[in-house]
């Protein structure tokens, strides 16, 4: 803030980031009678502010020197607006303190070191509040949490490295000035005070020796001991009055400096990334782009490439390499498998997943290889509310030669699996859930507490795009699910959302279904065909595609 002087009183400009901001510190210092005599708008190296002129007479300490720093989101922006303002209001508290020195000076020597002393922690106070205030505004100058999320979730941005750097070494705004200038004077006074007395003043209060008692004042001095007394506790309380607002705020900002040590962690690792992007080479961002295009996940298609370019020899470029790599990195780590319906013992399995995905389908074919195999079969389904459903799986039943039994509550399912307890293989069918609709999968989990006595395979549809298949994913994990069934993989070129789901359920993909033939169109999941599979677009042929 500028003051000048003229006739009909004092002329002050306020500069702001915000026209509230203006007017409130307009406020703050003439009061709401004010007259305002002229706003304007411009830029610095900051960015855009607002600057009004007002006439009045100044009624409060004078506002901080501009300088905000860029707008922090949260507990943090508040905290900062905090610290700035008791940077900017406390120097007002000081008067006191320096009014007694002033009037001291020279004149009363155990005042002089209590003084001195008091001097002294305002400086100790001022160097840590400073110190505090340069962290907080380095970290508002870093970019929010949000971004660094988002940037894990697409892929780093081909930004220069050298923006990054700068964003990351902008200097950091001095927000104590007008606090220091106080502090200088009173340093000053003290000084002036300990050379009347013609010593230096001591390193902390005095303490009396042991047995001895203190030093009595003058004589000369006794009669203003008193006032000198009360003079001393104004001068106390005032420095507690400034010193604790500033103490509280100190332990603030350092819990808030605790919390960004994994957010300095993911910047660093941004950076590097930024710093690399330029080296990858033209064959690596194909392929990248590549596997996202069927349906690997972002993150997921920029580890295996990264992966795969650390594998392979330094400066191979031939794509059949690479996709040879991605192939065997993909097909290791899709886990599949973990049941068969032609082999083992006893086994029971409840179908579960959203609507429409074609469970009562995949359990019919699944019913019909086993009863194939030899192997004894008993349906059991849930679902009353389709009775087309019922009577598709009844014609099925029919035809194998294997009950049907209906479970309309959980108590009767219950009934219904120790009836079939005979049974090699026991498949439940339910009703399509709608895996965002949180009281839809309760009601379905009430079938299935812990220790049923059976497996959940959520069964989910390869022609649906990634988001909403994690989105099922996410919605029946309350399930506890222990499989999971891919249909439909014929409808879709887009596999590789398969890869991102098995690894983000940690479950084996068991079968994968692509036609509506009973019982040809399922089979056991294999990962080294789905992992072919993905790399061309959906076809079934463990083939590459050429180039």
């Amino acid at each position: 803030m500028r003051t000048a002087k003229d006739g009909s009183g004092s002329t002050h400009t306020f500069r702001a980031r915000t026209m509230q901001d203006a007017v409130a510190r307009l406020k703050r210092t003439l009061g709401p009678d004010a007259a305002i005599i002229s706003t304007r708008r411009g830029r610095d190296p900051r960015g855009a502010y607002v600057e009004i002129t007002a006439i009045g007479q100044a009624r409060a300490a004078l506002p901080s020197p501009e300088g905000e720093a860029p707008a922090m989101g949260g507990r943090r922006q508040a905290s900062a607006a905090y610290a700035r303002t008791a940077l900017a209001t406390q120097p007002a508290e000081l008067p006191p303190l320096l009014a007694a020195v002033r009037q001291h000076a020279g004149v009363d020597k155990p005042f002089a070191d209590r003084a001195a002393w008091l001097a002294r922690q305002i400086e100790q106070r001022e160097a840590e509040v400073a110190e505090e205030a340069r962290r907080d505004a380095r970290l508002a100058h870093r970019p929010p949490y949000h971004r660094v999320a988002e940037a894990e979730e697409t892929g780093p941005a081909l930004v220069s490295a050298d923006e990054v750097q700068r964003r990351f070494e902008r200097p950091a705004d001095d927000e104590v000035g007008t606090l220091r200038a106080e502090i200088a004077e009173l340093r000053a006074a003290l000084t002036r005070l300990a050379a009347a007395e013609g010593e230096p003043a001591p390193a902390q209060p005095p303490k009396p020796a042991a047995g001895k008692p203190p030093k009595r004042a003058p004589a000369a001095l006794a009669a203003r001991a008193p006032a000198t007394a009360s003079t001393a506790k104004t001068a106390a309380d005032a420095l507690q009055r400034v010193l604790a607002p500033l103490r509280d705020e100190m332990a603030e900002l350092r819990r808030l400096a605790a919390t960004v040590g994994p957010v300095q962690d993911q910047l660093a690792e941004i950076r590097g990334l930024l710093h690399r992007a330029p080296r990858e080479p033209a064959a690596a961002l194909a392929l990248r782009t590549r596997l996202i295009d069927v349906g690997i996940a972002a993150t997921h298609a920029a580890e295996l490439v990264e992966r795969a370019l650390q594998a392979l020899p330094e400066g191979t470029a031939d794509d059949r390499e690479m996709l040879a790599a991605l192939e065997a990195m993909i097909a290791d780590e899709l886990q599949c498998g973990g049941a068969s319906v032609t082999r083992g013992g006893r086994q029971v399995m409840a179908f579960v997943g959203p609507t429409g995905v074609g469970k009562t389908t995949t359990i019919a074919k699944l019913a019909t290889l086993a009863r194939l195999a030899g192997r004894s079969v008993a349906l059991i389904t849930v679902d009353t509310f389709r009775m087309a459903a019922v009577e598709q799986l009844g014609r099925y039943a029919e035809v194998l030669d294997c009950p049907l039994r209906i479970a309309r509550d959980p108590r009767a399912l219950r009934a219904e699996l120790a009836a079939c307890a005979d049974r090699d293989l026991i498949l439940v069918d339910t009703t399509g859930r709608n895996p965002r609709a949180a009281e839809q999968v309760e009601a379905l989990a009430r079938y299935f507490p812990p220790g049923w006595g059976g497996d959940l395979v959520l069964t989910l549809s390869a022609a649906t795009r990634g988001r909403d298949l994690f989105a099922a994913l996410d919605g029946f994990a309350a399930l506890d699910f222990d499989l999971l069934c891919a249909t439909k993989t014929d409808e879709t070129d887009a596999l590789g959302a398969l890869y991102s789901v098995v690894r983000r359920a940690g479950r084996p993909l068991a079968w994968t279904t692509f036609g509506q033939r009973v019982p040809d169109d399922i089979e056991e999941a294999r990962a080294d065909l789905i992992a072919a599979q993905i790399l061309t677009g959906g076809a079934r042929s463990p083939l590459r595609a050429a180039g």
